[in-house]
């Protein structure tokens, strides 16, 4: 009955056909399925419903069609499905409702059909409300599958490897910045804040890729409860707060450097409690930013993906997309436009300086000046430029391959905060010269303490107690007058414990000028 125009089908349209296997009304113009409109259809098996303008079911529409096997409901109108509506179909095995955009889907819905193996949704993140179905359509978003949480090897290896980097390099800023003494105090709580923001995505990707291990080929049971869990939610919220502090700590640099390079004299160097308090609203701006929508504005705001990123691309209309648009377009945006003027007015102001004062500077140190600009503001350009690109494409309903939204989550966005540390700290010259002397100290330490460990060692062979204590005093080994006699380590031990004095006495100082004090003989008037 396919393509005749039928608006409407009444109880008794289908009375006395028990024996009817299969039945089309594809391409009609049915708008509403009453109550028991098939309970005659007993023996149906196939029913397609497709292309028609089915705005409501009644959730006994089905009821007595109990051997039913294959339904199609796609492309219709349907805003709303009953909850029961698939409850007395107990042998149905495929069910296509693709083209359908649902807001009430129940993970009870489709649990009534232990035979139920294929399902096809207009959405791949509709599956998760169907974990028992083996085979669900479409098989994933670019990002994840049915059975991966991240489907591409590729791409879950990179996850691993910037994860690791950026918590590395990050710590190893944190820590040079801790060691160093006689940095400008007020720029290094800076540059360590930069640092600590950059390393909660660092923190944010080894999670996921921890979850994603954890539910390997079974993802698609565990998808909704892990969507809609506490843990996805936090680290939703360490993934934002983290790129907004540090796109917000990134301009607080950048007009830092604008004001100090290019106006010079109007002393405006920022003391440590400015700086301090600058960075404290910054971190509280880019916490109240992550966790505002989970406070009423937009519950199921992390829950978009299985990553918990809330960039809403593949469903640009879902819970929270105006604050996503207003995040990610309108504020990163800003802070973008903010940071290449001061850049781009810095690189002019010192091109400007350079000109009049031609015969002091090096053609090459200028161009190590404009290729440490022109870096700076690349990476940042790289990181927001193509999210805010892809954004506004999804806004306009331009489709987004499935692979660029997987390598933008995955790769684009955070790698700007493995990049931060090797831009900001660790290609500097001062961050080098210090951490060059930092390992020298170390190694210098190092050989005295092998020094201090061989000299132990020779002298309990070759001295009694007596002279390696008086000898090695301070980790060096000196020359010995006499060769140890068995008896005179007995003897001195036996002092040694019994004479607490003497003990003390060879803590103190050696000699002092004028008064020479021999350890020697103070222990053998009071032995």
């Amino acid at each position: 009955l396919d393509h005749n125009n039928i608006s409407e089908i009444k109880p008794e349209a289908f009375e006395g056909l028990h024996e009817l296997r299969k039945l089309s009304l594809a391409d009609n113009r049915i708008e509403r399925l009453e109550t028991a409109v098939f309970q005659e259809l007993t023996q149906l098996t196939r029913l397609y419903l497709q292309k028609n303008r089915i705005e409501r079911i009644d959730e006994d529409s089905f009821r007595d069609l109990r051997f039913l096997e294959e339904l199609d409901l796609s492309f219709n109108r349907i805003v709303d499905f009953p909850r029961t509506l698939f409850e007395h179909n107990d042998h149905v095995v495929s069910l296509n409702i693709s083209g359908i955009t649902l807001s009430n889907l129940h993970v009870d819905m489709f649990a009534c059909s232990a035979q139920l193996s294929i399902i096809a949704f207009e959405r791949f993140s509709y599956c998760k409300y169907a974990p028992l179905v083996r085979t669900c359509y479409p098989k994933g978003d670019g990002l994840s599958s049915v059975g991966e949480l991240i489907d591409n090897c590729v791409l879950r290896v990179v996850i691993w490897l910037v994860g690791v980097l950026t918590i590395s390099l990050n710590c190893v800023v944190v820590i040079g910045r801790v060691c160093f003494q006689g940095e400008n105090p007020a720029h290094s709580l800076v540059i360590k804040n930069l640092a600590v923001a950059d390393f909660l995505m660092g923190v944010y990707l080894l999670a996921v890729a921890c979850k994603d291990s954890e539910l390997r080929a079974v993802f698609n049971q565990f998808a909704l409860s892990w969507m809609q869990s506490g843990a996805c939610a936090v680290l939703g919220v360490v993934a934002v707060a983290s790129s907004e502090v540090s796109i917000f700590i990134l301009t607080y640099l950048s007009l830092e450097r604008y004001v100090m390079l290019v106006h010079p004299y109007k002393n405006c160097h920022v003391s440590l409690p400015a700086a301090a308090l600058s960075m404290a609203c910054l971190w509280l701006g880019g916490l109240l930013l992550a966790v505002l929508p989970l406070l009423g504005l937009a519950p199921s705001f992390y829950a978009s993906n299985a990553v918990c990123f809330p960039l809403h691309l593949h469903h640009v209309y879902a819970d929270g997309w105006q604050y996503s648009t207003a995040m990610f377009v309108c504020l990163n945006g800003a802070c973008l436009v903010v940071i290449c003027f001061c850049y781009v007015s810095i690189f002019r102001s010192i091109q400007q300086t350079r000109r009049e004062t031609a015969d002091c500077v090096h053609g090459a140190a200028r161009t190590s000046f404009a290729q440490r600009f022109f870096l700076i503001v690349l990476t940042d350009a790289m990181c927001w430029a193509p999210i805010m690109f892809m954004k506004l494409l999804a806004l306009a309903n331009i489709t987004i391959s499935d692979s660029a939204y997987a390598w933008l989550a995955v790769l684009v966005l955070p790698i700007n905060s493995a990049l931060n540390p090797l831009l900001y700290s660790l290609s500097t010259q001062a961050f080098k010269k210090r951490m060059s002397a930092l390992a020298s100290r170390i190694r210098v330490s190092a050989l005295n303490f092998s020094r201090s460990s061989q000299c132990a060692i020779l002298s309990l062979s070759s001295l009694s107690l007596w002279e390696f204590l008086l000898q090695c005093r301070g980790g060096h080994l000196r020359p010995v007058a006499s060769a140890a006699r068995p008896w005179q380590q007995s003897s001195l031990m036996t002092s040694l414990a019994m004479k607490p004095t003497v003990q003390r006495s060879l803590t103190a100082p050696m000699t002092t000028k004028g008064k020479k004090t021999s350890v020697a003989g103070t222990s053998r008037r009071r032995g």
